[in-house]
């Protein structure tokens, strides 16, 4: 059984007509719904920024009541630090998974149990429910055959064991809405000495975004090593310049070495 750790809110972005914010509303809903049942989560932890979040999920139609769900007043937006704190002081020992908040779990993690090993995270891939073929490789983000074997650098969710290193709160105390946080959580992880994998079809989550809109507050910059904000062409375009290098020379994300930003693809946990 897995603790889930997760934020849930209400949508409202700006920009957006009342009809767009409502569909995609009933995807962030339908996921916190959808993971409640799934067989394998013995508790989900609601992280929440709001007290009238809390009310807002039982307005959505939430038993707030229900056993299974754990409220915990964070008081602001999460961190990927907020959530290694969480779990290393009050899930000792539990397998915990963290997903953001349009992510579903499906299939795999009944395979998850107490012989977890600590020294690794698995990265879940954001599988797209409509087109993923399930493959070892299935290409539903950027999957990449390298020199050292297949990696993936796109990742919405992380599995690991309580009892992270606490160094990781300083290195991953950063919002997630910017480009190349997962990369960053990854390059900080491995320096800590974590094996970062991704079980890409053994451990699978399905990312539901169908209603194409965003918040436009967010995912305007790259973060990098030091947690510095980037504007957007910065990366990209030594991203796009990229051909012809090799792999040990290429960078992921915020600028990143691509092996210290990735993850490798595995076909057994």
């Amino acid at each position: 059984m897995i603790d889930l750790i997760v934020q849930f809110y209400k949508v409202s972005y700006n920009g957006c007509s009342p009809e767009q914010n409502r569909a995609r509303q009933n995807e962030i809903t339908g996921c916190f719904k959808a993971n409640l049942k799934h067989s394998a989560v013995r508790k989900i932890h609601f992280l929440y920024e709001k007290i009238e979040d809390v009310q807002f999920l039982k307005d959505e139609g939430v038993d707030i009541d229900d056993e299974r769900i754990v409220l915990y007043d964070l008081g602001s937006r999460l961190r990927y630090s907020d959530v290694f704190r969480y779990a290393n002081s009050r899930l000792k020992d539990h397998v915990c998974v963290y997903l953001h908040s349009d992510m579903v779990l499906e299939r795999g993690f009944e395979l998850l149990g107490p012989d977890y090993k600590d020294d690794v995270v698995y990265a879940l891939t954001s599988h797209n429910p409509d087109r993923c073929n399930r493959n070892f490789v299935c290409h539903c983000t950027r999957q990449f055959s390298t020199s050292r074997g297949w990696y993936g650098v796109t990742y919405d969710g992380f599995v690991f064991k309580s009892g992270i290193n606490e160094k990781i709160y300083e290195m991953t105390d950063y919002l997630m809405n910017h480009f190349g946080a997962e990369n960053l959580l990854i390059y900080s992880l491995k320096t800590l000495g974590y094996r970062v994998l991704s079980p890409n079809n053994i451990l699978m989550a399905y990312h539901f975004h169908r209603v194409k809109v965003f918040n436009n507050t967010q995912h305007k910059f790259w973060i990098n090593a030091q947690k510095e904000l980037k504007p957007m062409d910065y990366y990209s375009n030594i991203h796009r310049s990229q051909n012809g290098k090799s792999w040990e020379e290429k960078i992921v994300g915020g600028g990143l070495p691509f092996f210290m930003g990735s993850s490798e693809i595995i076909n057994k946990l």
